[in-house]
């Protein structure tokens, strides 16, 4: 591990082990250092430029949990904003969402996008993985329809 990750990790664990959303100083030290860590992620997606000229802002960067937390809030962001996108217009006939996911997927994808398709969210269409455990491109880009919010 990097030198300046143990530091930085000693540092929060010694200095800003707060609740964020605190108002002790403790919870103010670890809000400066988040929103911090925001600004040095939207800057290394940015490719180092400015954060001015940028399509990223340090405001759209999300921390999670961990992976499970961020496939589940992507999936269903993904589902939202298909129908925010019909706002004020009805949705095509039959339309819902249409998400690509492969046979290999972990559970955190997997079992969500099975229950959206169960109840009737979505439509899922699953590519197979080959012999090798490959999903291969031509199965994926056959299994895009125009209503495919997701792969």
């Amino acid at each position: 591990v990097d030198e300046g990750v143990i530091k930085a990790i000693q540092d929060a664990l010694r200095d800003a082990w707060g609740n964020s959303s605190s108002s002790h100083e403790a919870g103010k030290r670890a809000r400066e250092q988040i929103e911090r860590a925001r600004g040095q992620v939207a800057r290394m997606v940015c490719g180092g430029r400015s954060l001015d000229d940028a399509d990223v802002r340090a405001g759209d960067v999300v921390f999670t949990s961990g992976g499970t937390e961020s496939n589940n809030q992507v999936l269903h962001t993904a589902i939202r904003h298909y129908h925010q996108s019909f706002a004020g217009r009805k949705v095509p006939s039959g339309a819902l969402p249409h998400l690509v996911i492969s046979d290999l997927e972990h559970d955190s994808i997997r079992l969500p996008a099975e229950t959206a398709r169960d109840e009737g969210r979505i439509e899922l269409t699953v590519a197979p993985s080959d012999r090798h455990g490959l999903v291969r491109p031509d199965t994926v880009l056959t299994a895009l329809q125009p209503n495919t919010v997701l792969v």
